[in-house]
């Protein structure tokens, strides 16, 4: 098995788990696919003042999503220049129901090392 890629930092766990196919864009964002892993990137006005941010949603209909396919999906749909995080709000914050079990998003952030 091939422990890295050329174009995803890192190694591999399980390897390469492959490039996303767009299945459908609009004009706020696009969806992919790859394999059973369905993928919604947007532009959202989440920043200060509305500031457009990237959200990448990844999901599969039976598991979470493997560290693999976050991390491939990250780098080979969103702007390298950014930084991205999963965010955990406070429990009162916290919104999940049982048909999204299994979806995560990341976001754009500001990253304070920069």
């Amino acid at each position: 098995m091939n422990r890295t890629s050329p174009d995803v930092p890192g190694t591999w766990e399980h390897g390469d788990p492959g490039t996303p196919r767009l299945v459908m864009e609009g004009s706020n964002g696009a969806a992919y696919t790859l394999g059973e892993i369905k993928i919604i990137v947007t532009r959202d006005p989440a920043g200060e003042n509305g500031a457009l941010l990237w959200h990448l949603s990844i999901s599969r209909p039976n598991r979470h999503p493997s560290w693999d396919e976050i991390k491939a999906v990250r780098y080979r749909l969103l702007p390298h220049d950014k930084t991205f995080a999963m965010l955990l709000p406070p429990p009162e914050q916290y919104v999940n129901v049982p048909e999204q079990d299994h979806v995560f998003h990341l976001w754009e952030i500001e990253d304070p090392r920069s």
